[in-house]
């Protein structure tokens, strides 16, 4: 489930919007991403936004904090970064990793000391 804020009429109320509501209402990969970008904005202009999905792609993008879950309890309450740097607690609690995190913990594992990547963009920095 996504859990979002939306704005009208000058406040702020809870917005719950789930996964095959949004496959189903018309919302495909463009429309979440201009979701997105959209609650990006509004967090950067201060608002506290809280995501809840299991997009790890999503999650890499647009979280700057991750509260991992299993069963109900907290595993691991960290940055982004720090989160997909730890395969063991994403396996634990049966989260796929996306791709680029994969292979950075993939080529950290075979001792090769590089970030952990979360977007296109920054692996385009590390290697460019």
């Amino acid at each position: 489930k996504i859990i979002s804020t939306r704005i009208e009429s000058g406040f702020t109320h809870p917005w719950i919007k789930s996964p095959h509501t949004a496959r189903t209402t018309g919302q495909d990969r463009g429309h979440l991403n201009k979701f997105l970008a959209r609650m990006k904005m509004l967090n950067e202009a201060g608002k506290t936004i809280i995501l809840i999905s299991h997009d790890m792609g999503v999650v890499a993008e647009y979280a700057s904090r991750t509260i991992v879950m299993k069963d109900g309890g907290i595993l691991m309450d960290a940055g982004t970064r720090e989160v997909f740097s730890r395969p063991d607690i994403l396996e634990e609690a049966s989260i796929e990793p996306h791709l680029l995190a994969r292979v950075c913990n993939d080529v950290r594992g075979a001792g090769r000391d590089i970030p952990v990547l979360l977007t296109v963009g920054e692996l385009d920095r590390y290697v460019g």
